[in-house]
């Protein structure tokens, strides 16, 4: 091969490959940081391919990086239907999407240890309402079961701060 040129792309968006760089065909190696720091928060996949001198072109496989799985739950909430901060969810990156069983779990228990929601979908939230009537101000605790991209398993256990 004469030349190697790198593609990247986001993996749900794999049709929009972006040419970050070429080497030539002794180069081993190809620093990306520059490119790296766009896509923080999303799983980036990279692809080479050469050309030969008479226009050949051979694909290498593709490789995808997930950045390190982060939950982020907030420690109080309104549900007051405001608009702002009505909804207790929690803030993956890096996670499945909940869509296949036992991927995603994750349950709210009052003081005395009673259920008040639960859920396996990622974009639901708890709005602060058990049965149909809002619930008292206080201190709730949730528990999280999922798992990450990578196949790591994360139980996550801490309170949350229902205000009304």
């Amino acid at each position: 091969m004469n030349k190697y040129n790198l593609l990247n792309f986001d993996v749900d968006n794999q049709q929009n490959r972006v040419l970050i760089g070429s080497t030539s065909s002794v180069d081993t190696m190809f620093h990306d940081s520059v490119r790296y720091k766009d896509y923080i928060g999303y799983q980036t996949c990279y692809q080479v391919y050469g050309i030969n001198s008479i226009g050949d072109t051979s694909y290498s496989n593709t490789v995808c990086i997930f950045g390190d799985p982060k939950i982020l739950v907030p420690n109080a909430y309104t549900p007051n239907k405001d608009g702002k901060n009505d909804l207790f969810r929690p803030h993956t990156k890096y996670f499945n999407d909940g869509s296949v069983v036992g991927d995603y779990l994750f349950s709210i228990y009052n003081r005395w240890g009673e259920k008040v929601f639960e859920t396996t979908d990622v974009k639901e939230g708890w709005d602060g309402r058990f049965m149909g009537e809002d619930c008292q101000q206080g201190v709730y605790v949730y528990q999280i079961k999922a798992k990450a991209l990578t196949g790591r398993i994360f139980n996550e256990k801490g309170t949350v701060t229902l205000l009304r």
